[in-house]
């Protein structure tokens, strides 16, 4: 267990613990004051809080399948169960 460094309830890898310890030493302040300036700055770009929805609605959703498949069709003759077929062989 890393000492307190003013860090609590984070799961941090070895190299992450020693690369944040290191560069709060340079800035002579706790490793915890580095975290909550990088997760302040992180926030306002996060989707979950930048107002970018994380699920479509179903009218979004069919929009965003018709806009993709433009221009995707099958080749003549193909249909989607020989493709399924194909694709188990």
């Amino acid at each position: 267990m890393p000492p307190d460094t003013g860090i609590s309830d984070f799961a941090f890898s070895p190299d992450l613990f020693a690369r944040t310890e290191g560069t709060s030493e340079r800035e002579h302040r706790i490793a915890g004051e580095g975290m909550h300036d990088a997760v302040q700055r992180y926030l306002p770009t996060a989707s979950v809080t930048s107002g970018t929805p994380l699920r479509m609605t179903s009218a979004e959703a069919v929009r965003r399948i018709r806009e993709l498949r433009k221009g995707n069709i099958l080749p003549e003759g193909m249909t989607i169960r020989a493709m399924i077929e194909e694709g188990r062989a």
